[in-house]
């Protein structure tokens, strides 16, 4: 059970791009519509993703391994949501805006 629920939170790494994405990140936003229909925006917002995807899983399966060959635990560490979305609800909404 503990290896299923481990496995569950090392999921959130998608869920945690997604929600850091979803502010913009550095791609700017010049139309009222919120860059629906704007295909180079919504490039850039995919290319966030993928970077946040692919930095956050690198950050987990480090600490992971650092966690696992210094402290000799089998822990599996993945960022938390908590903050993430209170960043990206309080600080900095949807698209910069």
């Amino acid at each position: 059970m503990p290896g299923i629920i481990s496995d569950l939170q090392i999921l959130q790494i998608s869920l945690n791009a997604n929600l850091i994405s979803q502010s913009g990140g550095p791609c700017v936003c010049t139309q009222s519509d919120l860059c629906v229909s704007d295909a180079a925006y919504n490039l850039c917002i995919i290319q966030v993703r993928n970077d946040l995807t692919v930095a956050t899983a690198a950050i987990s399966s480090i600490s992971s391994l650092l966690m696992g060959f210094l402290a000799n635990l089998p822990v599996g560490l993945a960022p938390g949501l908590g903050i993430n979305a209170y960043v990206r609800v309080r600080i900095r909404v949807k698209h910069g805006d």
